[in-house]
């Protein structure tokens, strides 16, 4: 299960480990957009 956090404009933002084949993995910062800001958005797998 994945977990993000809401901005201010409904946008989602949740962090990725980017594994590199030379050196140490990292997160970052994402943020998905569906350009879907208002109401409801539902997501399954």
């Amino acid at each position: 299960m994945g977990v993000g956090t809401f901005g201010a404009d409904g946008e989602l933002f949740f962090e990725l480990k980017l594994i590199p084949t030379v050196g140490e993995p990292f997160d970052i910062q994402a943020l998905f957009d569906t350009g879907f800001t208002d109401g409801w958005l539902v997501l399954c797998c």
